[in-house]
């Protein structure tokens, strides 16, 4: 009896030690996958190559085509109008001393004629009082020894005070002739200089005069661009009468106007000078620039479209030359004063760097990048220097597209795992 109670109580014991002993049997046999380390993150990053600054730095500006030179054209002299040049139109062109439009100048042609007979008569009465007074020196020989007389008498026995009217009549005769001519010649009004009519009111038998601005000139030689320079940029560039700079014209200047249908007109310029006014933010100043030959209308002129007033143009002004500095994206810089830089074996490099130029795209840098360096351009979310990095791009090529599922078949994994 006691021995059957123990059977039935060691049993299940021995049970549970051997499914126990089978199990920790099961686990050491059992196949170990190798243990790997998990493979380095790598991030994607989008870069570009640090260039080399050209010769020189660029200030990048805008400005509005004006006139250089402007002009009323009003007669002097009251006249109606009898002739007008078939070019006075508002868009046509005049060279300089070309007629713009003639007054009747039969009225102050008479007075020409009627005053030259004048000179012509008091130079006829000179000459007879010139023959008097040689009379009257010969007989005043004759009486002077014997007839006491003062200075005063002498020159009027000598008829000296009627040969000096004659000649004062001679000269007015002459001096008002002149002016009769001159008022003439006003009859006939000029184009002062090579130009373009921006406004004209002149038709023949129009009754015009000195208060009457009939016609309003614009000069073609040359046009201005009011361009505003931020202030901050005004030491780069060479301007004449400032920073010790005596040339007659400053830097260089690329002018661009951009036409709707994505076609461009390009000249070339010079800076005139310094505007002595701000913008009314105080941050911007004003720069002269002149375009030599706007409307090409000189006989040398290569066909192509004219710059116009009043134009909205780019301003690429050449600077000072910044030797030995590289060009870096302006969104490459972080914190302000550092850059990332993809290495040589794609790891990232976090350089502090030296600027020396700051432009709307791209700051010019001298120290801790060299050109052909990888500027990363892209962001990352936890940036770590000596991180691994990839031009996402590369990436993109070397690494297969994956392969379309099958319906039905086993998705790799998953089949090892049902196995066991």
């Amino acid at each position: 009896m006691i021995k059957t109670v123990l059977l039935k109580g060691l049993l299940p014991l021995a049970i549970l030690f051997g499914a126990v002993s089978y199990m920790g049997y099961l686990n050491k046999t059992r196949p170990q996958a190798p243990q790997t380390a998990p493979p380095e993150r790598v991030d994607l990053v989008e870069v570009t190559p640090a260039r080399e600054v050209g010769e020189h730095v660029t200030v990048h500006a805008v400005g509005r085509v004006v006139a250089s030179r402007e002009t009323m054209l009003s007669p002097e002299v009251t006249g109606r109008v009898v002739e007008v040049n078939p070019k006075l139109v508002v868009g046509g062109l005049l060279a300089a001393g070309e007629v713009a439009f003639r007054l009747d100048a039969e009225d102050y042609q008479l007075a020409v004629r009627q005053l030259a007979a004048q000179v012509t008569r008091a130079r006829v009465e000179l000459q007879q009082e010139a023959g008097r007074r040689a009379v009257a020196e010969q007989e005043w020989k004759l009486l002077s020894e014997d007839v006491a007389t003062t200075d005063e008498g002498t020159a009027l026995a000598l008829r000296r005070p009627q040969l000096a009217l004659a000649k004062a009549n001679l000269a007015a005769a002459q001096s008002a002739l002149a002016q009769a001519r001159l008022r003439e010649d006003k009859t006939v009004i000029t184009v002062p200089f090579n130009a373009t009519v921006k406004m004209e009111t002149v038709e023949e038998g129009l009754l015009a005069g000195p208060q009457a601005q009939l016609v309003a000139l614009v000069g073609t030689d040359t046009f201005w661009i009011d361009a505003a320079v931020p202030i901050d940029k005004l030491s780069w560039i060479d301007i004449p009468g400032i920073n010790g700079f005596a040339g007659e014209h400053g830097a260089t200047v690329k002018i661009t106007q951009r036409l709707g249908d994505g076609h461009e007109i390009t000249r070339a310029g010079r800076i005139l000078r310094l505007d002595n006014r701000l913008d009314q933010l105080g941050v911007q100043a004003r720069v002269l620039i002149e375009v030599q030959d706007p409307l090409l209308v000189a006989a040398d002129a290569e066909p192509g479209m004219p710059l116009l007033l009043n134009a909205f143009v780019q301003l690429e002004i050449e600077g000072h030359p910044v030797p030995g500095a590289v060009e870096v994206p302006r969104v490459a810089l972080r914190d302000g004063g550092t850059v990332w830089v993809m290495n040589g074996e794609e790891r990232l490099d976090v350089r502090d760097v030296d600027i020396v130029w700051r432009d709307e795209d791209a700051v010019l840098v001298r120290r801790g990048v060299t050109v052909g360096d990888h500027i990363i351009t892209s962001r990352l979310p936890t940036p770590v220097p000596g991180m691994k990095v990839r031009v996402a791009t590369e990436t993109a090529r070397a690494t297969p597209a994956p392969a379309p599922l099958v319906e039905g078949a086993a998705v790799p994994g998953e089949g090892a795992e049902g196995d066991r």
